[in-house]
């Protein structure tokens, strides 16, 4: 996913006046779980260029903290694995 389109379907959830804020932490959150397995495998892998993962992820998480939600995945309260 680009940055771009990452943003864009962010503000398209953000936005949806149909869908409940649990619908929204719930896209936003599966959102983030592709993009943290994007991040992962370019870390495994030198076929995946992640020049913009980093970035897709952080505005994840900020529109994940405007609903009140704190991602939390294993990766980040693990110990490091090779």
């Amino acid at each position: 996913m680009s940055q771009e389109t990452v943003e864009a379907e962010i503000v398209k959830i953000l936005t949806d006046e149909t869908l409940s804020r649990e619908e929204q932490i719930n896209r936003l959150d599966k959102m983030r779980s592709y993009v943290r397995a994007e991040m992962r495998a370019a870390t495994e892998s030198s076929m995946v260029v992640d020049n913009d993962i980093g970035p897709e992820l952080k505005q994840l998480d900020e529109a994940l903290e405007r609903l009140g939600y704190t991602a939390v995945s294993t990766e980040d309260s693990g110990g490091a694995t090779l």
